[in-house]
């Protein structure tokens, strides 16, 4: 479960949603959480600690990173690909996410 909070608004979002979701190993659900537009991505190839006590030997739970739509006044909208580049490309040509913030993104050149 990934949880989102803007200002008062909560929004869970359950890693089963986002793994039905997936196209090869990864996904991103758009939402809007208190206003604001995310898009939560999540990508398989992590394994849980918690689930065996050799980690080596545990299930894969993936893991999720979770970023504001908006930059300079655009709206950017992401999709699931066959080809695992395009997870951290947006629609928008020349730009690429880097964390900030919980739910939030910038441009790097």
């Amino acid at each position: 479960m990934v949880g989102v909070q803007v200002e008062t608004d909560l929004e869970a979002f359950p890693y089963s949603a986002l793994t039905a979701r997936q196209t090869n190993g990864w996904s991103v659900v758009q939402d809007v959480v208190g206003g604001r537009q995310v898009a939560v991505f999540w990508e398989s190839g992590t394994v849980s600690p918690l689930d065996s006590p050799i980690i080596a030997d545990s299930r894969d739970v993936g893991s999720t990173g979770v970023f504001d739509r908006e930059l300079n006044g655009r709206l950017l909208s992401f999709h699931a690909s066959p080809q695992k580049s395009s997870m951290t490309r947006p629609a928008a040509a020349g730009t690429s996410l880097a964390a900030l913030s919980p739910a939030r993104c910038r441009a790097n050149p």
